[in-house]
């Protein structure tokens, strides 16, 4: 598993050693060489704040250098990110200490170690392909709490060579995921797919855990 816009794998689509620490060493690597670019949060996320909680807890699932978390703490959320590079989550920690926010930070190789305990108010996933996730996300949301995912799809091929197919999701697989995890009383809230003003083609899904009134 990988965020969707970096790096590919060798020819065969795999790489040459997942273990955790090469996979810590490679984005440590790319990482380190872009700390001093800061990306403001994802649109399609901002857009979507009308459907987030403004209070709680957050977890920010392989989050990076913070684009999200620090957005969503600037709305009152109490926010983890958790993220496999510790330069990464060293440059969120400074910029959210230049903000007056308190986040915290988790160093953890999502792919093969376990997420951090819940329960969450909001889990966000955010570019980071993990057909695994919901399953393993769901489970760790309180009664009301919000999952948010959004991913590029196949069709993002037409227009761009990248990320390559095996880091995409096909069309409507991402709501069969959701579909296959939902329990009683849970809502899908959003569910879209089409070409982003970013110029991708993404799918981006929203699901509320049974627990509180609409």
């Amino acid at each position: 598993m990988t965020r969707c816009d970096e790096e590919e794998p060798r020819g065969d689509g795999h790489y040459p050693d997942r273990s955790t620490a090469a996979e810590r060493a490679r984005w440590e690597e790319r990482w380190s060489a872009l700390v001093d670019r800061e990306l403001p949060p994802s649109r399609w996320l901002v857009e979507q704040a009308g459907h987030l909680p403004m209070a709680g807890r957050a977890l920010d699932w392989a989050g990076g250098d913070g684009r999200n978390a620090l957005w969503l703490a600037e709305r009152g959320l109490e926010v983890t990110l958790a993220d496999i590079a510790p330069t990464a989550l060293a440059t969120a920690t400074r910029r959210a200490q230049e903000r007056g926010l308190t986040l915290h930070t988790v160093a953890v190789d999502l792919a093969l170690e376990p997420p951090p305990a819940g329960p969450w108010d909001l889990i966000i996933c955010h570019h980071y392909h993990d057909p695994a996730f919901v399953t393993r996300a769901r489970p760790l949301l309180a009664p009301g709490g919000v999952l948010v995912v959004n991913h590029p799809t196949v069709r993002n091929l037409e227009r761009h060579p990248r990320p390559p197919a095996h880091f995409l999701y096909e069309e409507g697989a991402l709501r069969a995921l959701v579909e296959g995890v939902r329990q009683p009383g849970d809502t899908i809230v959003v569910d879209e797919e089409g070409w982003a003003i970013s110029g991708r083609h993404e799918a981006g899904l929203i699901l509320r855990a049974a627990g509180v009134a609409e």
